[in-house]
């Protein structure tokens, strides 16, 4: 999802900054790596309202403010963040720490609604430790204090901190939509300090420990007294409310500064205010711990030898209901609290596929409910204007709800809505001179003006194929029979259209099928996430080549090559699953890895190759990229194919040692629940597998690794690579010699490798 006036901003911004490349930091752990050169992150919580940022430099920026932190005698701004890292490396807990002259500057940062409530005041908590790192007696300073955003050309050289930030307030992106909650700036803004808290026009802005003294400035245009009440700077980069921390340190001895942060500012005397005063940081620390952990428990679990792939994996959920609000009764799933603050359809539907492919099924459900809002008056499913994929990819939604879940009272409400939809796109169909989707202009991604888009129809059918299987499963037979009727009608339409235009294209399949140019997106979705060609067509083999020609740093590229794009890479990705071709999977897959940061945030788009690292306005993180990861680490390791189930379609050799073990627990899966761990050993695996089915597959195909050499296995039929077994197996044991001189492919090795690259 890249909006037009966006897109328009990271070229200007590009053009002024410039693309040199950054070498990366050295010392950094690689557990700890991060690819951004100005990384941001986002504090929240499930289905609240709204989430601070991390600024790269370390800062709290929200809609009212932003919390600025000064060290030394000076009182300088901190540099970039370069080390940061998770709570247990996928809690939303964030650390990142600064030594600067001896001092050690160690940050700490979570964030939860009151008493947990996601309807409550968002509260930001911090703990800063400041440690004297030398063995000789340092005065240390650090203070805390506010501004309303940056100056444009504020930083070294050409940096501009202004331009990694969220607009403030938010525009709304279509009518009566929630968007981000926030106040413009005001020159009149009276500041005091009272207690241990600093107001601005009465409320507070921030709580801090009491070891502080509040400073007074005197800048042009400020009325300062002897009294703690001061103006607003009429500048809005220049800071206001200071307080500082300065102390005499022995050798290791440390001091710590707490601070808590409403987001929407308080009056003092209310219940709110009362509730942020009287909490213990310890305490509200423990408590969103065990909330994260709890939820991460009741989805499906994923257990591997190497840590990063997992990390992703979790974080990634937490990352998508971070950006998830609950406004009244609607739970609405948006992209990020940042520059994506809206909903799209196309984004929603991958992210509640990921939450039903973990077993958050009732979350799901609940995102799925606000679906419905957006079918108009014709039947058509639109979020913004012309983006007609949401057609196809709401009713593949609403499907693989039901064929994962078999709600029926879900799917009864779901074919009404199908039902209305089919009626549109019949008509549309007959006043199109091609049978299929209408032309439109989607003024994203394809970046096409008035076309067929190819992807259009490619999600028209995948959505249509849902629909007519969840019909006739829930015993719909007239229903199903039309819409497999529409489906088989929109497919024959579509191969004739595509067909010609492969004849012209040398069968590459382009993004619209009778406009020339625009940019790789839909058209990569032959196979993936319905397969509508077969997966060896000729068609899909020089999609796959043409469009790997555009890597770059193991990553599609976007805008004419000019930009990395981190989740269009798994479109291929996917597909080379499914056709089984590992190798590259792998490299795509640690390509992917490593150009994620040290607290697992994957980004959209706006990053040169080879440059610096700069994703401009596009703030990271991205809730697409986290649902599709998701997805991709699932299909790797357990996916459908047609009425088969597919086992161990990727792995890596990091993954196979003598004693590794890879387990998934309590998949869902359209045939049931499936749980299986495999075991390595010096001559082979040995593969328990438990299931829960209500229907069995026909057959289950583990997949060999590329790295092996098939001896035998005391159960099942080996065909090509797969080994397919019965679906009533419970053990199996198989005997392969490892294949010498084989890639390894790992994280590890993939950012040194990165790091070796931009460094030399």
């Amino acid at each position: 999802m890249i909006k037009k006036k966006y897109f328009t901003i990271f070229v200007l911004a590009f053009l002024l900054v410039g693309g040199n490349r950054v070498p990366f930091p050295a010392n950094i752990p690689v557990e700890h790596f991060s690819y951004f050169q100005y990384p941001t992150d986002v504090l929240g919580f499930k289905d609240a309202k709204e989430g601070a940022e991390i600024t790269p430099e370390g800062f709290i920026f929200t809609g009212y403010t932003e919390i600025i932190f000064m060290y030394g005698p000076s009182l300088s701004y901190f540099p970039l963040r370069k080390h940061y890292w998770l709570e247990d490396e996928y809690l939303p807990i964030h650390h990142w720490i600064y030594s600067i002259d001896g001092v050690e500057y160690k940050f700490e940062a979570f964030s939860s609604p009151i008493d947990l409530d996601p309807d409550r005041n968002l509260i930001i908590y911090m703990r800063i430790k400041v440690t004297n790192k030398t063995e000789k007696t340092k005065k240390a300073w650090l203070a805390v204090g506010t501004r309303y955003q940056p100056g444009e050309s504020e930083g070294p050289g050409r940096y501009s901190p202004y331009r990694h930030r969220f607009r403030r307030p938010a525009t709304p992106e279509i009518k009566g939509m929630y968007t981000q909650e926030g106040e413009k700036f005001n020159p009149d803004w009276k500041f005091k300090f009272e207690k241990n808290y600093l107001l601005r026009n009465g409320k507070i802005l921030f709580v801090y420990s009491s070891n502080a003294k509040p400073i007074l400035f005197s800048y042009p245009g400020y009325k300062t007294e002897k009294s703690t009440e001061f103006l607003q700077p009429v500048v809005p980069s220049s800071p206001a409310g200071i307080v500082l921390f300065s102390e005499k340190l022995s050798p290791g001895e440390s001091i710590d500064v707490n601070l808590k942060i409403p987001y929407t500012p308080v009056l003092p005397y209310s219940m709110e205010a009362q509730y942020i005063l009287k909490s213990f940081y310890e305490a509200e620390k423990e408590r969103v711990k065990n909330f994260w952990n709890q939820l991460i428990s009741q989805g499906m679990q994923i257990e591997l030898p190497e840590n990063k792939p997992v990390y992703v994996y979790k974080t990634s959920l937490i990352y998508d209901l971070i950006a998830r609000d609950k406004m009244g009764d609607d739970y609405i799933q948006k992209v990020n609290e940042f520059q994506y603050d809206a909903f799209w359809l196309r984004d929603s539907s991958y992210i509640v596929r990921s939450y039903d492919l973990g077993g958050y099924h009732d979350i799901a459900k609940q995102c799925l409910e606000f679906f419905f809002r957006w079918q108009r008056p014709d039947g058509n499913f639109v979020s913004q204007g012309g983006q007609f994929d949401g057609w196809g990819q709401t009713l593949w939604a609403f499907g693989q709800h039901y064929r994962l879940t078999h709600d029926r009272k879900f799917a009864e409400k779901a074919l009404k809505a199908i039902m209305k939809a089919a009626d549109w796109l019949e008509i549309e169909m007959k006043k199109d001179p091609l049978g299929i989707m209408p032309v439109t202009t989607p003024g994203d991604n394809e970046a096409i003006k008035g076309g067929h888009i190819t992807g259009h129809n490619f999600w028209a059918l995948a959505g249509l194929k849902n629909a007519f299987i969840m019909a006739d499963e829930m015993g719909k037979k007239e229903e199903a029979l039309r819409l497999k009727k529409l489906y088989k009608k929109l497919r024959k339409n579509f191969l004739r259209v595509l067909n010609r235009t492969l004849k012209r294209t040398g069968n590459y399949i382009p993004p619209a099928l009778d406009v020339a140019g625009g940019q790789d997106w839909g058209n990569l979705l032959a196979v993936y996430p319905e397969e509508i060609l077969p997966p060896f067509h000729p068609a899909v083999t020089e999609t796959l080549r043409r469009t790997r020609k555009k890597y770059r740093e193991g990553l599609m590229t976007y805008g004419d090559m000019k930009y990395l794009h981190h989740y269009l890479t798994m479109k291929n990705t996917e597909t080379e699953v499914i056709r089984g071709e590992q190798e590259r999977v792998l490299e795509e897959f640690y390509s992917i890895l490593a150009h994620t940061s040290s607290t697992q945030a994957g980004f959209e788009f706006s990053i040169h190759p080879w440059a610096d690292r700069d994703f401009h306005a596009n703030l990271t993180p991205h809730g697409w990229f986290a649902a599709k990861y998701r997805n991709l680490l699932r299909d790797m390791l357990i996916r459908e194919q047609g009425r088969e189930l597919h086992l161990m379609s990727v792995i890596s050799p990091a993954w196979v040692r003598q004693g590794d073990r890879i387990a998934v627990k309590d998949a869902p899966t359209y045939f049931g629940r499936i749980s299986y761990s495999i075991v390595f050993d010096e001559g082979g695996a040995s593969i328990r597998l438990e299931s829960r089915y209500f229907k069995k597959p026909e057959r289950i195909g583990i997949h060999l690794p590329y790295f092996v050499e098939f001896v035998k296995a005391d159960r099942g039929k080996l065909k090509g690579r797969i080994l397919f077994v019965k679906p009533s197996i419970k053990l199996i044991r198989i005997k392969w010699r490892i294949k010498k001189d084989i890639p390894f492919y790992s994280f590890e090795n993939e950012v040194k490798k990165l790091i070796r690259k931009y460094n030399d």
